[in-house]
């Protein structure tokens, strides 16, 4: 049996979305597809429960797939720079950021897709901007919106970040 979800959770939030896939494995709903928005669930038998983990990876995809596919894990699909993988339960405990320093490091990951769509959005805007006809000011909603977006979305990465390292200064 399959069930499909429409559900958003921005750049930010891949902790939160990835606690809620695990939720829906615990409950027997494994991850089966994942498409922009679009969660594809197939209802696992009782005694077999998955892990769920996501990975921002923007270079060198394949080796690091196949790299987690070695520790008997599944990649399930992935969007833009996400993969979605999937490890069942009985194979052991399944990590992909087991520490502060590869939490961080991935978030500057992030965070420099991010800084790179935001400066070509600036010069959308200041393209269209210079271009623009009189009554034209409607096209420049949606770059001044898109901008506004991805500034607000480096700001909460970079604080996730800041946070990560005080802990990890706590720690030591």
């Amino acid at each position: 049996m399959k069930k499909t979800i429409k559900k958003i959770f921005w750049v930010w939030q891949y902790e939160k979305e990835e606690e809620w896939l695990n939720e829906m494995a615990s409950d027997g709903w494994t991850l089966d597809s994942y498409s922009f928005f679009k969660y594809t669930f197939r209802k696992e038998q009782d005694n077999d429960r998955y892990t769920v983990r996501l990975a921002f990876e923007n270079q060198k995809q394949d080796e690091y797939i196949d790299f987690i596919e070695g520790t008997g894990a599944e990649y399930i699909g992935k969007c833009f720079n996400w993969m979605y993988f999937r490890k069942n339960n009985k194979l052991g405990k399944f990590e992909l950021l087991s520490d502060v320093d590869s939490k961080i490091k991935q978030l500057k990951r992030i965070f420099m897709m991010l800084s790179i769509i935001f400066i070509a959005n600036i010069i959308n805007i200041f393209n269209i901007f210079f271009n623009l006809r009189v009554g034209k000011f409607l096209f420049l909603l949606l770059p001044l919106f898109a901008l506004v977006i991805l500034g607000y979305a480096s700001i909460r990465i970079l604080l996730i970040i800041k946070k990560l390292k005080s802990q990890r200064v706590l720690h030591e």
